[in-house]
């Protein structure tokens, strides 16, 4: 659970004092401490309420399945009533094949590195060679590199924000709730 709290626009009063503010943190946390609460009550709520429903549904997948099977067996050695079409409209719904995407899929003994080599000899218009930025490696070694920043385009940015991270105890911690 993210106990920070980004800022909106102010609709409270600004503290004046270092009291003032003591007391608009204690509120904060207050209300924090009740959320984390109802949070946990909705779970616990949640995940009852999935176990109560999980034996029925699974009774319910475990009848479906034959029958699709079934249906399945039906469609396939009954090619001539779909005629051109991948499916046929019937009283209750609709039966039919989906074709899906196009996917490549190695054969026996290669794998990716042995096609791209064969792809280097046989089919060398297919390989990629795409130069990227190592974004990473330049925010990493930003103070050595920083002269040459200008010179390539970019510059270093990081933001600062303000946050409000209330103290919470234990027992008010966010826990994991299983289903029972």
């Amino acid at each position: 659970m993210n106990k920070r709290i980004k800022k909106t626009a102010a609709t409270v009063p600004t503290p004046v004092t270092r009291a003032d503010m003591e007391a608009l943190v204690g509120q904060i946390a207050t209300l924090k401490r009740d959320e984390a609460g109802q949070k946990l009550q909705m779970d616990k709520i949640v995940a009852k309420v999935k176990a109560d429903f999980e034996e029925s549904l699974a009774r319910v997948a475990d009848e479906l399945k034959p029958l699709i099977v079934a249906a399945e067996n039906w469609a396939t050695s009954n090619p001539d009533e779909f005629g051109k079409n991948k499916s046929i409209k019937m009283l209750h719904g609709v039966v039919g094949f989906r074709t899906g995407t196009p996917a490549l899929k190695l054969l026996r003994g290669w794998n990716w590195q042995k096609v791209t080599d064969a792809c280097g000899i046989h089919l060398p218009n297919f390989l990629r060679s795409v130069p990227e930025v190592d974004k990473a490696a330049l925010i990493g070694q930003r103070e050595e590199l920083s002269a040459a920043f200008p010179l390539i385009g970019v510059k270093i940015d990081q933001d600062e924000s303000f946050f409000v991270e209330p103290v919470m105890t234990t027992v008010e911690k966010r826990e994991t709730v299983e289903a029972k």
